[in-house]
């Protein structure tokens, strides 16, 4: 629903690859492929709770994390580390929209 004198809300929505096993420590933790991230995203669009409003764009970023003492928050984007062996990067989608009252189920991403 647009907000005070007809003007809309821009958020965003982090969509993290689900996180398959983990592995060895040198190789860090194994997610979803490319594929398999890009098909729950379109599964997730088709349900109007997902995003409240226009799918505007998509972005790729990555973070960096250690496993072993925090998990992936897509909003810290960086920090310092003592051992830089035991940091790994993740890439994640970022799903940009407008938010508003009604839902557009016709949205869909492709690679």
């Amino acid at each position: 629903m647009p907000g005070p004198g007809g003007a809309r809300q821009l958020a965003y929505k982090s969509i993290i690859p689900s996180r398959l096993e983990s592995t060895p420590r040198a190789f860090g933790p194994k997610f979803q492929n490319l594929a398999e991230t890009m098909n729950n995203i379109n599964r997730k669009l088709q349900d109007c709770d997902f995003l409240d409003g226009e799918l505007l764009s998509m972005q790729t970023c990555a973070v960096r994390f250690m496993p072993q003492h925090c998990g992936l928050d897509p909003d810290r984007m960086f920090w310092m580390a003592e051992n830089p062996e035991d940091v790994h990067i993740c890439y994640f989608f970022r799903l940009f929209f407008l938010r508003e009252a009604q839902c557009n189920r016709s949205s869909k991403l492709s690679l």
